[in-house]
């Protein structure tokens, strides 16, 4: 059985580090920006099992990026951290 895909977007370093050691048991996507997390997200979205989006991107306005990765798919669970 393979490893749940979970995304995390998140530019600090130690928010990263915490949520790695914390899902050791998850494959974990990481992305600094939201152009790029997104990207990813409509190639393996039907793959994905959770979005953990932090408060700390700075090209991030929530409600604009949480409609956009529900524009793809409203299956994803979407977490702001």
């Amino acid at each position: 059985m393979s490893k749940p895909l979970i995304m995390l977007l998140s530019n600090s370093d130690s928010e990263v580090s915490f949520i790695k050691n914390d899902l050791n048991h998850c494959e974990l996507e990481v992305f600094s920006d939201s152009e790029n997390a997104l990207n990813f997200f409509q190639d393996n979205h039907p793959y994905i099992r959770s979005l953990l989006l932090s408060t700390k991107i700075e090209d991030l306005h929530f409600l604009d990026i949480i409609d956009e990765f529900f524009l793809i798919t409203d299956s994803v669970e979407i977490i702001v951290i």
